[in-house]
């Protein structure tokens, strides 16, 4: 259900049929609609996959030649936010204390 929501948010009627109309080529009103909120799920993501790509190819020169190549997939997830840590800042900065008090009793 927060698939319906998230969508409801990012895109209004009149888009949700341009990207699914460019995507497709055409689009069925009659689904269900957990499946046409997977359909524009799926076609959100892949249009972000492709916007990236066209950046990472723009990018592959000057990462190639600064000796800092990433593979698509790296340059995805980092571009797309994938591994960020999402908890609130007192719960980090708890966490870092805690790796520093750990560290002294170490004596590192």
């Amino acid at each position: 259900m927060e698939n319906f929501f998230y969508i409801g948010s990012q895109l209004d009627e009149v888009k949700i049929k341009d990207l699914l109309l460019s995507r497709y080529g055409t689009f069925n009103l009659e689904l269900e609609l957990m499946d046409f909120c997977e359909i524009v799920m799926l076609a959100i993501e892949e249009k972000k996959r492709a916007e990236k790509r066209e950046e990472w190819l723009a990018l592959l020169p000057l990462m190639v030649t600064a000796g800092k190549y990433k593979s698509f997939e790296e340059y995805y997830d980092l571009a797309s936010g994938k591994g960020i840590d999402l908890r609130s800042a007192e719960d980090i900065m708890a966490d870092i204390d805690a790796a520093h008090e750990r560290a002294k009793k170490d004596g590192t």
